[in-house]
C-alpha cells in the first residue's frame, strides 16, 4: 500500500477519536521530553567548584574557580548556547587565578570581580572584551577585599551585595560600580544584616537577593528585591524550605529560579524552584537528575536554564553540564496548596488537611536536619511532634505529582 494511501477508519468515530488522543499523547510526550534535563558537553577544563559566569549575548563565558588539587583557577572557556560546544578564551592574568569571584555583563562586556587567591581577598575588578578577546584592569573597590559577594546590574550600574573579607565572616555592605564611569560608590549597610554567598540575579527592571550565610553563620531563606530609584529593599515570600547557600539565582521570562545549594547541616541539594513576582509564590519544579551539589555556574537562555561544575556531597569537584528547557512550563512537582497544618503553633499532635491522595512526607529542623520520615493518608492525619523541642520545623510533602514544604512552630 503506498504510504500516502488514506482508508476509511475502520473503528468509525471511536477510531478517529482514539487516533486524535494518541496524537495528542505524544505530542504532550515530546513536549514533556523537552522539559527535561539533559546532561550536555562536560566542562572543557579540570573539575572545579565556585567559579563566575556571566552572559553576553548568546554565549556563557565560565571559569575561575577551585580546581581538584584546590588549585585556584584564572581559565575560562565559552558555551555556545546555539551548538552547545565549548572553546577557550583568554585566560585572566597570571598572578590573578581566583575562586568565589562575582561575574556580571553589561553593555557587552564582562566583568569579575573580587574572590580570593590563597589567603588573598581581593578587591580588583577585570573587564573582558569578547571581540579582542582581553581583559582589562578597570577601577578596584576601595575598601576590604571580598570574596563571595552577591551581584546584580541594573542599566549602567552593578551592585556588589556583602560577602566575605579577612577579618569577617560574612559583611553588610552595598556598593555600586558605574560601568560607564568606572567608578564606585558606597551604599551603605544591607537593612536585613550581612550576607555570604547569597544569590542575586537582576529581573524586570528590579534586583533580587536570596539565601546566604549571616554574621553569625545562620543560612538563611529571605527573599528581597531592590528598588534602584528608591534604593529601597522589600521583603518578600521566604523560600519555603531551611535556609541555605551556593544557591543558583536566575532570572528566566517572568519567573525567578533557584537551584541547587547547601543547607547549614551540610547537605546539598538537586532541586530546582521557581519563584513568581506576579503571585509572590514559590514552586517547586522538576530536580535535576544527578548527585546533590553546589557552588556551580548558572545561567539562561531565553529558553533554558544550564548548571555546569560544582562539588558534591562528597567533595568530589565536577565537569558536569547540564540543561532544562522551559523550566518553568514543567509540571513535574506541582504544589498542592490546599495543604495546610493545624494547630500551629502546635504542642503535640499536627492535624494534616487537605490531602486528596496518598503522600509521603519528611520532617526535618530549620537547619534541613531530618527528624522522622512517614506516610500522610487520604484526608488527613495526624503527626505526633511532642517529644519535639520547641523551634521551627518544616514538614516537606511529596506525591506522585505534587510537592508541598510547610513551616510550623512547636511550643
Amino acid at each position: 500500500m503506498p504510504q500516502n494511501d488514506i482508508r476509511p477508519c475502520p473503528f468509525g468515530l471511536f477510531g478517529r477519536l482514539f487516533q486524535w488522543i494518541s496524537f495528542f499523547t505524544l505530542l504532550y510526550a515530546q513536549t514533556l521530553c523537552a522539559q527535561q534535563w539533559v546532561q550536555i558537553a562536560d566542562f572543557p577544563s579540570t573539575a572545579r567548584d565556585d567559579g563566575a559566569s556571566f552572559m553576553i549575548d548568546n554565549k556563557a563565558y565560565c571559569g575561575t574557580g577551585l580546581q581538584t588539587g584546590f588549585v585556584a583557577g584564572g581559565d575560562l572557556y565559552a558555551l555556545d548556547l546555539e551548538n552547545e560546544s565549548w572553546l577557550p578564551i583568554a585566560q585572566l592574568p597570571s598572578g590573578e587565578e581566583r575562586q568565589y569571584a562575582s561575574g556580571f555583563a553589561a553593555q557587552g562586556k564582562g566583568f569579575l570581580f573580587g574572590g580570593i587567591r590563597e589567603n588573598t581577598y581581593l578587591n580588583n575588578l577585570w573587564m573582558y572584551d569578547p571581540i579582542a578577546n582581553s581583559w582589562m584592569a578597570k577601577a578596584a573597590l576601595p575598601g576590604p577585599g571580598r570574596m563571595g559577594s552577591g551581584c546584580f546590574t541594573l542599566g549602567d550600574t552593578a551592585y556588589i551585595i556583602g560577602g566575605r573579607t579577612a577579618n569577617a565572616l560574612s559583611i553588610d555592605e552595598l556598593w555600586a560600580y558605574s560601568i560607564s564611569g568606572d567608578t564606585w560608590h558606597y551604599k551603605g549597610l544591607l537593612p536585613f544584616g550581612a550576607r555570604w554567598r547569597a544569590s542575586a540575579c537582576s529581573h524586570q527592571g528590579l534586583g533580587y537577593l536570596a539565601f546566604g550565610v549571616d554574621g553569625d553563620n545562620r543560612y538563611r531563606n529571605e527573599l528581597y528585591a531592590f528598588n534602584q530609584e528608591t534604593q529601597q529593599w522589600q521583603a518578600l515570600t521566604e523560600f519555603p524550605g531551611p535556609g541555605r547557600a551556593y544557591v543558583g539565582l536566575q532570572s528566566f521570562g517572568n519567573d525567578l529560579l533557584a537551584v541547587c545549594g547547601l543547607d547549614s547541616s551540610m547537605n546539598s541539594y538537586n532541586d530546582l524552584w521557581r519563584f513568581s513576582p506576579n503571585t509572590s509564590s514559590w514552586q517547586q519544579l522538576g530536580a535535576l537528575p544527578a548527585t546533590q551539589r553546589r557552588g556551580g555556574m548558572v545561567f539562561t537562555s531565553q529558553t533554558a536554564l544550564y548548571y555546569t561544575t560544582g562539588i558534591d556531597e562528597n567533595n568530589v569537584r565536577l565537569r558536569e553540564s547540564w540543561r532544562i528547557s522551559e523550566p518553568t512550563a514543567l509540571p513535574i512537582t506541582a504544589v498542592n496548596h490546599e495543604i495546610k497544618l493545624s494547630p500551629n503553633p502546635c504542642e503535640s499532635f499536627l492535624e494534616v488537611k487537605g490531602i486528596h491522595g496518598q503522600m509521603s512526607f519528611t520532617l526535618t529542623t530549620a537547619s534541613g536536619h531530618c527528624i522522622m520520615k512517614g506516610t500522610i493518608e487520604p484526608h488527613g492525619s495526624m503527626i505526633d511532634v511532642s517529644h519535639l523541642a520547641k523551634g521551627i520545623y518544616y514538614v516537606h510533602f511529596v506525591s506522585d505529582n505534587s510537592s508541598e514544604m510547610q513551616k510550623f512552630i512547636k511550643r
